[in-house]
């Protein structure tokens, strides 16, 4: 990923603590990536479908969304990396 600030590459886990440690999340709530640059604050309903089973169906809501990086503006590094992972 790259840092929203400097641009640089940062660690996708640095991220997401970064973003977690300024929210005050509540039961059931955690800093999820929801894809396209963007995180969010998702607050996960579980409950039993089948009771006596033991299976959950977990549904969640968006809470917050944090628009992280912009997909329109990829930085120069991005290009780089994929060109030498993408070779199959």
């Amino acid at each position: 990923m790259t840092d929203k600030d400097s641009g640089v590459p940062v660690h996708f886990d640095c991220v997401l603590a970064r973003l977690a440690q300024g929210e005050t999340l509540e039961r059931g709530e955690a800093v999820a990536y929801i894809g396209g640059g963007r995180f969010a604050v998702v607050c996960f309903n579980a409950r039993s479908e089948f009771p006596g089973k033991g299976t959950e169906n977990r549904k969640f809501s968006i809470k917050k969304i944090f628009e992280w990086e912009n997909k329109d503006n990829r930085a120069a590094w991005r290009s780089a990396v994929c060109d030498h992972y993408s070779v199959t």
